[in-house]
């Protein structure tokens, strides 16, 4: 090789390495992992259940239904054993709220409550006109008083053929006196473990199993074998999806 022609390789190296540290510095496009054709099959949306589990409300549907279903999120289990002592977790409410200066703080709160609606214009853009005392108690006086019923029309679950659970409306209105727990397995956003019956985390998990396979059979119409890991691709992805919302809802 002649002096000239090494000159002209080192020259072609030198511009080749140069090329390669433009490129290095571009963003190439990301080219997506080649998925196997028995993969691609698309999943129809009437077969993926969505979950949203909240402290109060379970709200349960398809990805194509306009509106979930909504329940109680709440469970009611029979006793396993006579004599066993009733026990009801407490309703949702924030710890503090019966402090001695609890309603001091909260005649303070409605007050600032009062004095915002009365600062607001109407929608005619003139300023109300507050009522005095006398005036209410005028008005009071002229009113006559009305009887409410005392029936609210409300019913105890019928608890006769002694089913193990219930879930939902009808774990709200178990007659005390018919040996149920009553649990609320979410509390605040978080699972509700606490040290009392049904309060570890395997009881809170199986409570959250049992409501939600409840609500896919009778709101959903969906048998939990469905669920199950089949040779139909739509019932594996319906299976798929139902674990996942699981795991990652129990992960957060």
């Amino acid at each position: 090789m002649t002096q000239a022609e090494k000159g002209d390789a080192e020259n072609g190296k030198e511009k080749g390495g140069e090329k390669e540290k433009e490129q290095r510095g571009v963003k190439r496009p990301i080219v997506p992992a080649q998925v196997p054709e028995s993969l691609q099959e698309q999943i129809q949306s009437n077969f993926i259940v969505v979950i949203h589990p909240g402290s109060t409300t379970l709200r349960i549907g398809r990805a194509t239904d306009t509106l979930p279903i909504s329940i109680p999120h709440v469970i009611a289990r029979r006793h396993k054993q006579q004599g066993q002592p009733l026990y009801k977790d407490n309703w949702l409410l924030r710890e503090g709220l019966n402090k001695p200066e609890s309603n001091e703080q909260r005649q303070n709160g409605l007050k600032m409550v009062d004095q915002a609606i009365w600062s607001k214009k109407m929608s005619n853009g003139t300023r109300r006109i507050p009522v005095s005392p006398e005036q209410a108690r005028s008005y009071n006086k002229q009113m006559r008083p009305a009887i409410l019923d005392h029936c609210s029309g409300n019913k105890w679950t019928n608890t006769s053929h002694h089913p193990e659970f219930l879930v939902g409306e009808e774990a709200l209105y178990v007659n005390p006196l018919d040996c149920y727990n009553i649990h609320w397995p979410i509390r605040r956003g978080q699972l509700n473990i606490h040290p009392g019956p049904g309060g570890s985390l395997t009881a809170v998990l199986a409570d959250i199993e049992v409501i939600w396979s409840h609500a896919i059979q009778k709101y959903l119409e969906i048998p939990l074998k469905d669920l199950k890991v089949s040779s139909d691709s739509q019932l594996l992805g319906l299976s798929l999806r139902f674990l996942v919302a699981q795991l990652m809802w129990l992960s957060g």
